[in-house]
């Protein structure tokens, strides 16, 4: 079994906060390059519309520093 990739990391990630929590990246994405990747893959989530059929969605903060978890 492969490992998996940088986008299905960051999928897992966002599916396994708890509805209400809050992740901040800049306490956790260390590079600047980093976190601009980090920002487009959670975009791209948030574009597909990821969580909703769970009743979830999530949201960034003005800054893009930190991702909300929030039920629908």
């Amino acid at each position: 079994m492969s490992e998996p990739t940088l986008v299905d990391a960051i999928g897992m990630l966002l599916y396994n906060l708890k509805v209400g929590d809050i992740y901040d990246i800049n306490g956790r994405v260390a590079s600047t390059e980093n976190r601009a990747r980090f920002v487009d893959i959670v975009k791209s989530y948030i574009d597909r519309n990821y969580g909703l059929r769970e009743g979830w969605e999530l949201e960034f903060n003005g800054d893009y520093s930190k991702i909300r978890k929030r039920e629908l």
